[in-house]
Formats: structure tokens, C-alpha cells, sequence
């Protein structure tokens, strides 16, 4: 339990596996990580066997192990991370988050003051350019907001990752809200819930991996929750900004993991193709002036 003392939280019995391609930004997330109010016992960084000499000249701390992965998969890394995890709670890391100093802190206070065995909880997710929060309400209409919900990964279109009014705030104290899932970019568990087996079906990027693990979390009884107290940062982009070569390749890689997913909640296939016909009319939007300048 962690108690009221101000100093920093030295060798706490927590786990970070951070999966990476050995990206020039996993300095700055782990450097945040160590910064913490509290300091992990151990940052498992998970890295495919052939990126590994990407890690030769980073001076790591001694709370740093290198786990080396046969093949890249970001799903497999951490899963790999997961099975050599010794902490009671493991933090599941992306290599572009940059935490606050007292995130993590936060996330364990809200399991910890959580009457709940089985839960999952996530932090208030910022874009590091304008600090705003990726989990805010869409300023729509109420139809819209439920539609774009549902469409987003929500089971009923009421609770899920992006806010909705009708979140259910029973968990905890704070700003703490049970949702539909969560962002895989940071995710704190407790070990004894982990999922060790594989179950994501591709390889390489995990595209709606997040959609997918929390789904089996789910499955598992375990209770998804956003502390909104707790805050990291991340470089958000939007798809709509990219080229439209780039765009539909990352279009065509997400669509079958997310058809993937459609598939193993039982949701009409329908909707899939709803989505991203306003995913495609919402890029011809934005972009509607860059194309009329070609002709």
C-alpha cells in the first residue's frame, strides 16, 4: 500500500514493459518513468532481436532489463515483457508516452482504494502539443456523439474509451470512469490478471490492438477504468493530416484488424463499413483545398 510519504517511491514492486522498434523517443519515456513519484522496480524495454543494436550506445539505469523478442510484433513484445514482469503491478508502456510525475502514482491509488480484485485502469491521455485531453466529449449533437461511440468500439455506444455522458463514474474517488476499453499506450495492471496468451492474429503494428486486448480483459471479469486524475502526454496525430498515400495504407492495415475485431464482439459488419466511409468523407473534408490546388 502506498503510504502518504512525500519523498519519491523507491524500487516499488511495479513492473514497466515498454515495447519499442528501438525509436529515438523511448529515452524521454523512460527517463518520465524515472522521474516518477514513484520508481518501478524494473522497465522491461521489449525490443525485436533485430532492432537491438539501436539500443547499444543508451546508457540505461540499473532498474532497465532488455528483453529481446525473435520477431516484430508489437502484441508479442509485450506479452513476452508480461511473462518476465516480477512487480505485483505491471505498467504496459508505448515508447512515445511521456508520463507525469505523479501518473503513476495515481493509477495504483485508484486500485488500490478500488474495492475490486479484477480491474484495469488507464490515465487521462494529453496531446503533448496542446495539452488537451484525446478523452474529451465530441462537441455534437447527442445522436452523433452515441453514433460515433458505437462506431468507435463502444458495445452499446454508452461507455467507452473517448467519454461519453453516460460514463459511469462508480469507481474510486476521484475523476475515475468505468469505460469500454483502453488505450494501449498506457495501461496499468495487476500481474494476477495479465493476459499471457497470444491473441492478436497479425503481426508487425498492432492496429485496434487496444480495442482487442480489452475486449479479452473484459472476457476475464476485469473492470476497465480512465483516472482522469492521472495524466501522461503523447504525440497525437490525426489520419486525416497524413498523405493520401499514407493514408490508405494505414487505412487498409487498420480496417482488418478492426474487422477482426467487429467479428469477435458479434457486431453487425455493417457498421464497419459505416466507419469508414465517414472516416474516408471526413478525410476528403479536410483536405478538399490541398486536392483542388493539384488541378
Amino acid at each position: 500500500m502506498i503510504n502518504s510519504d512525500k519523498r519519491k517511491k523507491l524500487n516499488f514492486s511495479l513492473s514497466v514493459v515498454v515495447t519499442t522498434l528501438g525509436n529515438h523517443s523511448l529515452i524521454e519515456t523512460i527517463e518520465s518513468v524515472n522521474k516518477s513519484s514513484i520508481i518501478p522496480m524494473e522497465i522491461l524495454i521489449c525490443i525485436p532481436r533485430s532492432r537491438l543494436n539501436l539500443l547499444e550506445e543508451i546508457s540505461f539505469k540499473h532498474n532497465v532489463r532488455i528483453i529481446t523478442a525473435p520477431l516484430f510484433s508489437q502484441v508479442e513484445q509485450r506479452i513476452l515483457g508480461f511473462r518476465h514482469a516480477k512487480g505485483a503491478f505491471v505498467l504496459q508502456l508505448d515508447d512515445d508516452i511521456v508520463l507525469r510525475e505523479n501518473c503513476i502514482e495515481l493509477l495504483i491509488k485508484a486500485m488500490q482504494n478500488s474495492s475490486l480484485d479484477k480491474i484495469a485502469v488507464g490515465p487521462n491521455m494529453l496531446d503533448k502539443i496542446t495539452g488537451k485531453s484525446l478523452h474529451s466529449r465530441p462537441n455534437w449533437p447527442k445522436p452523433f456523439k452515441y453514433l460515433y461511440h458505437f462506431l468507435t468500439g463502444g458495445y452499446s455506444g454508452s461507455r467507452l474509451n473517448l467519454l461519453s455522458s453516460n460514463a459511469s463514474k462508480n469507481v474510486g474517488k476521484h475523476q475515475i470512469y468505468n469505460v469500454d476499453w483502453l488505450a494501449g499506450g498506457c495501461v496499468l495492471h495487476k500481474r494476477e490478471n495479465l493476459i499471457l496468451d497470444s491473441f492478436y492474429p497479425f503481426s508487425g503494428k498492432a492496429y485496434c490492438e487496444d480495442l482487442i486486448h480489452s475486449h479479452y480483459l473484459s472476457c476475464n471479469g476485469v473492470i476497465l477504468c480512465i483516472n482522469l486524475d492521472s495524466c501522461c502526454e503523447v504525440d497525437y496525430f490525426s489520419p486525416a493530416d497524413l498523405s493520401f498515400r499514407d493514408y490508405w495504407k494505414l487505412i487498409s492495415s487498420e480496417s482488418k484488424a478492426r474487422l477482426f475485431y467487429f467479428k469477435l464482439i458479434n457486431k453487425n459488419l455493417f457498421f464497419i463499413y459505416f466507419y469508414y466511409f465517414f472516416e474516408f468523407l471526413f478525410y476528403l473534408i479536410k483536405n478538399c483545398n490541398k486536392f483542388l490546388k493539384k488541378f
